[in-house]
């Protein structure tokens, strides 16, 4: 009689290995974050602290000059929904400058103003 043999494949995959990725508290290197604090309640952040930085979202600042306003858009896609947030800050009586703007609110013509909007799209499996 004749012999037969049966192949037998077999795949090895090694160890991975996850963990956190901590920051110091205080640091010496400049970072760049954008850090939305939602409280209990709030339907925007339902309640969860949200930390965006070059590493899980896109950020792009621009500022314009008459009137002086800086806007800074923040882009960020996980595994359960996409986040879009955008600030803009108007002087409308000068130039734009560090400082605290009294009255600031939507546009509302010479006064200065502060606008922040937020879109998010859920997607995926629950």
């Amino acid at each position: 009689m004749g012999s037969t043999s049966a192949a037998t494949t077999l795949h090895v995959n090694g160890p991975k290995r996850c963990g956190a990725r901590f920051e110091p508290l205080v640091t010496t290197d400049p970072r760049t974050l954008f850090v939305f604090d939602s409280r209990a309640g709030d339907p925007t952040g339902g309640g969860k602290p949200q930390v965006y930085s070059p590493a899980n979202s896109t950020m792009k600042a621009q500022f314009t000059s008459n009137p002086p306003t800086l806007t800074f858009s923040v882009a960020s896609v996980d595994a359960t929904r996409d986040a879009n947030w955008t600030i803009t800050n108007a002087a409308h009586f000068g130039p734009l400058v560090e400082g605290t703007y009294e009255g600031a609110l939507t546009y509302s013509g010479q006064q200065p103003a502060l606008q922040v909007n937020f879109c998010s799209n859920a997607f995926g499996r629950s």
